[in-house]
């Protein structure tokens, strides 16, 4: 599997997790998650 394949799979995974455990995130304006994510997103 070439690197980029992975990559891919990496982010098809991330999206289903996403779509599955953050729907109230995934229903915002792309500009709204970035918003969100943000501030969330530096604690890791």
């Amino acid at each position: 599997m070439s690197l980029r394949q992975k990559l891919d799979e990496l982010q098809w995974k991330q999206l289903q997790h996403d779509k599955l455990y953050h729907s109230d995130i995934w229903i915002l304006s792309v500009q709204d998650r970035l918003k969100y994510c943000g501030p969330h997103c530096q604690d890791h």
